[in-house]
């Protein structure tokens, strides 16, 4: 229903399912266990960070949905960080883990692709995105492991 808002589990679900659907070794790493256990969890007080993206527009009505989600996966210093678009439209930029183990990652051709899954057929299609999208979307995922890094920071001073 999208009358309501959509849960921050929605799009890291997707996150996490898709990256484990390339390589299970990879996410099974530890520096992935805040954001795994709150995934499976359903835990918010230990969630890692999500912050929402929206596109303006002056009257909802006027969206204009797509048949289509898109997943991209980046790499931010050493951190990964997945940008989620549902229905080509609504962005979210998810923070998934501080040093994972980048051995473990099947391909670096994996990262800065943008990964449609056509709703409709039911298939992945790996895509390189022009250059302004594939830049807006770099902007939302720096932004996300900025705040990541700042509320990671806070969390452990005061502990």
């Amino acid at each position: 229903n999208l009358t309501e808002p959509i849960s921050f589990m929605i799009p890291a679900t997707i996150a996490f399912e898709t990256l484990a659907g390339f390589s299970r070794q990879f996410i099974d790493h530890s520096s992935f266990d805040p954001f795994r256990q709150w995934v499976l969890n359903d835990d918010l007080i230990n969630k890692v960070l999500i912050n929402t993206l929206f596109y303006h527009v002056k009257d909802p009505n006027d969206l204009n949905y797509r048949p289509y989600h898109v997943v991209r996966y980046s790499r931010i210093e050493n951190s990964l960080v997945a940008l989620v678009v549902l229905f080509g439209q609504i962005t979210f930029s998810v923070f998934m883990a501080f040093e994972p183990d980048w051995s473990l990652l099947p391909s670096e051709d994996l990262l800065d692709i943008y990964l449609i899954y056509d709703i409709r057929k039911k298939e992945l299609y790996p895509k390189k995105a022009p250059g302004q999208i594939f830049d807006e979307g770099t902007m939302y995922l720096k932004g996300v492991y900025d705040l990541a890094n700042y509320e990671l920071r806070i969390k452990s001073n005061l502990e």
